[in-house]
């Protein structure tokens, strides 16, 4: 069990893992969206704009979501330090905090595939009226046009960077937990 205060004891390779981690989420592009010749790219720690409001990522990210990107933000930097804040305040889940990272990552894409996947529309409850017929009519384009748009946002650099940080920093983890 590591002493209460030595996150300086980490092994190198964790240092490198942690600092990849954060130059990927907050520096490098995690998605690029190309539609035509015009592209967007998003960093990591803006994704909880994306999932609030996935369409938007398709149009580019306003200034609206600044407020929730410094919150997310913030949350990816403890994240990505939790191997050292863990060893320094909590030295019980020092092992666990080494799969933080990866448990972010994952939890993102899950909750932008969730809010991505489905109808976009509700369908009333009468399932043979007209307005009924509508919605699904639209929902069924929408979901076309959603599969089109999908073939335009592909993993940035910075994505492929963060992913390969943290499952390092997991594998780690593991080792650790098992041992």
């Amino acid at each position: 069990m590591p002493k209460k205060g030595a996150a300086v004891d980490l092994p190198v390779a964790a240092w490198i893992a942690m600092t990849v981690i954060l130059i990927g989420w907050m520096f490098l592009n995690a998605l690029v969206v190309t539609v035509g010749p015009v592209q967007h790219m998003v960093r990591f720690f803006e994704f909880s704009a994306v999932i609030a409001n996935p369409p938007q990522v398709l149009f580019g990210l306003d200034n609206d979501h600044m407020f929730n990107s410094i919150l997310f933000g913030s949350l990816c930097i403890v994240v990505a330090l939790a191997p050292v804040l863990a060893r320094s305040v909590a030295p019980r889940f020092f092992t666990a905090a080494h799969f933080a990272p990866l448990a972010l990552i994952l939890s993102c894409g899950l909750a932008l595939y969730v809010r991505t996947s489905g109808d976009l529309l509700n369908a009333p409850d009468a399932q043979h009226t007209l307005g009924g017929d509508l919605i699904r009519l639209a929902n069924d384009l929408l979901n076309r046009g959603a599969g089109v748009a999908a073939k335009s946002v592909a993993v940035g650099a910075g994505g492929y960077l963060a992913a390969l940080g943290s499952v390092w920093l997991a594998v780690q983890g593991g080792r650790r937990w098992w041992s």
